[in-house]
């Protein structure tokens, strides 16, 4: 749907309404819209409604955002407007674990209570602040390739499944801008809890780093799959579960 002139299209839309419990806010990888992580939110046990957003210019005329911030922030102004008290629970699925934890670092700034990060299968950033001489030219270099490698794998993996000409060229230009962002964006340590849910073929390259994003509260949960099948059946159903779990005790 095409925005007005004077404002964007709403980016957030819910998976599932019912439920008990604060709502899990989630965000879809690069090229996907929040219906990728439907039946995710329809597998997590106990139910809770969860919630999604999408990322501008995907599926309508407006301008995409240029960094991870911007999009975080697009983010938070509508988790705010729905949501006005927390404690929040956040998540995201390969690049959008990335967005999430934006997103959770702003909400931490303007005092919010973020209660549980969740990251499905995500590559960890780069901390702010960090340079090749602090962390020497080696380990740089390594975590600045295994990230650029692990955003461009996933999108050609999203293009290889994605049908029409039309569809492909519209992903493109989008995914491109989105790979630059990630590969651009520095963290600030965040004081929530944060889970790592991570797949066997998500090896410590991609992973390696989050202890520094989460110092002191962090845990990782081993899935079944891999970064796509993750959201499918028959592994969804257990990383649903392992999931609910994870959150039924971060709001008490």
């Amino acid at each position: 749907m095409k925005a007005p002139d004077d404002a964007r299209a709403t980016l957030l839309c819910t998976l599932v309404a019912g439920g008990t419990g604060a709502p899990l806010y989630l965000v879809p990888s690069v090229g996907s819209t929040p219906l990728s992580l439907v039946r995710l939110a329809r597998a997590i046990a106990p139910q809770r409604p969860v919630r999604s957003f999408a990322y501008a210019g995907l599926e309508d005329d407006t301008a995409p955002h240029r960094t991870l911030e911007s999009m975080a922030a697009a983010c938070v102004e509508e988790l705010l407007a729905a949501s006005p008290e927390g404690p929040y629970l956040l998540g995201g699925h390969c690049l959008g674990g990335t967005v999430a934890l934006e997103i959770a670092l702003q909400l931490e700034a303007r005092g919010r209570n973020v209660a549980r990060l969740v990251v499905l299968d995500s590559i960890a950033p780069l901390i702010e602040g960090t340079h090749r001489a602090s962390v020497g030219p080696d380990a740089f270099g390594s975590r600045a390739a295994a990230a650029e490698s692990s955003f461009r794998r996933a999108i050609e993996e999203i293009v290889s499944r994605t049908i029409g000409a039309d569809a492909f060229r519209r992903l493109g230009a989008l995914l491109k801008l989105h790979i630059e962002a990630g590969v651009a964006y520095r963290a600030r340590p965040l004081r929530a809890r944060t889970c790592v849910l991570r797949t066997a073929g998500c090896g410590d390259a991609v992973l390696d780093g989050w202890s520094s994003v989460a110092p002191g509260a962090l845990s990782l949960h081993d899935v079944p799959g891999d970064t796509f099948s993750m959201l499918r059946l028959p592994h969804v159903e257990t990383v649903g579960r392992i999931l609910g779990r994870l959150l039924v005790d971060a709001v008490q």
